[in-house]
């Protein structure tokens, strides 16, 4: 929980315009963590800020009408295209189509936040979810490959 409450924080820094991602646009891709620092220093943080809010835009404007297109009509074209057989693969096609447009954007915060040096943050996310995950999917398979869509998508 700790971990994700720092995660939050940040986000939260970054929404508020303080810490480390905060301030206006910026255009470029970042390059190593020096040059990060260098910009941030150089240009001021609004430069990441911006950059960061650039990217989940155009990720988000280019990922999600796909997604939630297929999730919306995965009952519709699965019969079509896949035929009568993968019917019961609908409801897995139509969670995995929400996660497909939460996980296109989230990915960006791991990324930025280890230019900016959090990557004790970033590891701790990845921990608890290495030891999550295995456990939830466990409990997901119970009910099927619907199931493990399901834990993807709450988890």
């Amino acid at each position: 929980q700790g971990s994700l409450l720092r995660l939050m924080q940040a986000v939260e820094q970054v929404q508020q315009g303080a810490g480390p991602l905060s301030g206006g646009s910026h255009h470029r891709h970042p390059g190593s963590r020096r040059q990060v620092e260098a910009e941030v220093v150089q240009h001021g943080p609004a430069h990441l800020r911006g950059y960061l809010l650039s990217l989940t835009e155009a990720l988000s404007v280019t990922t999600f009408p796909v997604s939630i297109g297929i999730a919306l009509v995965a009952d519709e074209i699965v019969p079509v295209l896949l035929g009568e057989r993968w019917v019961d693969m609908i409801p897995v096609l139509q969670i995995l189509g929400v996660v497909g447009a939460y996980q296109s954007v989230t990915a960006l915060l791991t990324r930025v936040l280890t230019a900016v040096g959090e990557t004790r943050l970033c590891m701790r996310v990845a921990w608890g979810t290495f030891v999550v995950l295995p456990a939830s999917f466990l409990i997901g398979a119970r009910f099927g490959l619907t199931g493990v869509a399901a834990v993807w998508l709450l988890v």
